[in-house]
């Protein structure tokens, strides 16, 4: 038993090595502590490299600078690190992204300001143990210049940024006063191995291409082309032109092209994988897209000259309008790219912005980007105002009247449309206020009694006074039998 003590001492120790030398392996490979245009706050951002073969979780660690630890919080890819894998570190994510649309790597949010004049950074694990450390000057470059600050062959120096990439550096030798820090990485293009000078162990590096796939989250309606477009770089940050790219829809398709056009049948929230490859090398990239039905309308056109389509949006999410089409009549014009409308939103498309000629006749229509009708004008209908209440009120037909005689209808009509319209709404929308329509009701219920009494008194009047006689009559006009009036 005491005999294999040390053996099994040896193992431990072992497995403490080889964890703290996977550990070890990742460092800070380049530094973006002084943009060039825009000012700094927000945009500042740090890279680091796993330069060993075991794939590292840093989502505990932490990025010290100014005497402080700052955490890391995952926001894309994988907090576990591959071996030859990048991340970066960014002090704003969605800054970042604005100013690399193309990245699509491992991307931990954090909190930090760098000093542009230089200042020690530090990257520790879980147990806060120092793993890299590395102090930067101005001098070294990267200052203001539209450069950042990148390690290669163990010396920093400034180079066009490549966040998530090789680095740039050409590695050629600088005062020793410019180099700090514990390690020494050679790029892709010097031999893709990395030294850690500590240990004095090598690690491949593997050289990475990437694509890039558009906005991260966007909007499609059902029924709709949606057109996708992908880019791919290669291992200087060149763009692939001959790419191979394969879109994964989401919902069960997919095609081929660096633009392709895809139709979501149905709402929903669905992720889009792009897939390019270039010869050996492979990258992807991934957008949300968010399905919501078509709630769009037509509600006003105007005919040419000075002619205008008004189109409102309906539903809660803004639409990108991007290759749709505009038709007025046998013209038509392809909407713009990133032609958007905004939730409840209108947009009005006029004949001087466009160069469409409205027509008379107000043919108007939205197509889809394959030509099939969206939503097209409609004239309301007669009599109807823009809120879609009548506009005129249709009368009733007035009753037989024997002339110089006023009929009991007559005489209570006028009251009772009057007290009708009030209960009804007409004038009101429909929302008549509680007070008004108690008094409708109030004056129809004495109207009724008031017509009961007069029908009655009337009815015996009638029995007295017996048939009318023909004086009672006026004659307005005289037709033979052959239809031509004869004078009276």
């Amino acid at each position: 038993m005491k005999r294999n003590l040390p053996m099994f001492a040896g193992t431990v120790l072992a497995g403490v090595f080889v964890a703290h030398a996977a550990q070890a392996a990742v460092v800070i490979s380049e530094i973006m502590y002084d943009l060039k245009d825009g000012g700094d706050t927000g945009r500042e951002w740090v890279e680091v490299s796993n330069i060993g073969s075991a794939g590292v979780d840093i989502s505990a660690w932490r990025f010290a600078e100014a005497d402080t630890n700052h955490k890391l919080t995952i926001v894309q890819g994988d907090s576990v690190l591959p071996g030859g894998g990048l991340a970066i570190i960014a002090d704003d994510p969605t800054n970042f992204l604005v100013d690399n649309p193309g990245f699509s790597g491992a991307l931990f949010d954090s909190s930090f300001s760098l000093l542009n004049t230089g200042e020690t950074l530090t990257l520790r694990d879980e147990n806060l143990t120092d793993i890299d450390a590395v102090t930067y000057t101005s001098t070294q470059g990267g200052s203001g210049d539209g450069n950042s600050l990148q390690l290669g062959n163990g010396v920093w120096q400034g180079a066009l940024p490549t966040p998530g990439g090789v680095n740039a550096a050409s590695g050629q030798n600088q005062a020793s006063g410019d180099t700090s820090g514990t390690t020494a990485q050679t790029t892709a293009d010097q031999g893709t191995t990395a030294t850690i000078a500590s240990t004095g162990s090598s690690f491949p590096v593997e050289p990475q291409i990437f694509a890039d796939a558009g906005s991260k989250v966007r909007t499609a309606v059902v029924g709709a082309d949606m057109i996708f477009e992908g880019r791919a770089w290669g291992l200087k940050q060149e763009p692939i032109t001959n790419a191979r790219m394969v879109w994964n829809f989401g919902d069960g398709g997919s095609k081929d092209g660096q633009s392709v056009a895809h139709r979501y049948m149905h709402p929903g929230t669905y992720i889009v994988i792009l897939d390019a490859s270039s010869g050996y090398y492979t990258a992807s990239a991934r957008v949300t897209v968010i399905v919501v039905p078509a709630e769009l309308s037509m509600t006003a056109v105007h005919p040419s000259p000075g002619g205008f389509v008004t189109l409102v949006n309906n539903g809660s999410a803004e639409l990108d309008l991007s290759a749709w089409i505009l038709r007025a009549g046998a013209a038509q014009i392809f909407i713009p790219k990133h032609t958007l409308i905004s939730a409840k939103g209108t947009l009005i498309f006029s004949e001087e912005s466009t160069g469409l000629t409205v027509p008379d006749s107000k043919d108007v229509a939205l197509l889809y980007p394959n030509g099939e009708v969206a939503v097209s004008y409609e004239e309301p209908p007669l009599g109807r105002a823009s809120s879609g209440a009548l506009a005129v009120q249709s009368q009733p037909t007035p009753a037989p009247r024997v002339a110089g005689k006023t009929t009991t209808s007559e005489s209570v009509q006028p009251i009772a449309q009057a007290a009708s319209a009030v209960v009804s709404g007409v004038g009101y929308g429909g929302n008549v206020p509680l007070w008004l329509w108690l008094l409708g009701v109030a004056a129809l219920a004495v109207i009724g009694i008031a017509g009961a009494v007069v029908l009655r008194n009337r009815t015996e009047g009638s029995v007295s006074e017996g048939t009318p006689a023909a004086e009672d009559f006026e004659i307005i006009e005289q037709i033979d039998n052959g239809g031509k009036k004869m004078p009276f």
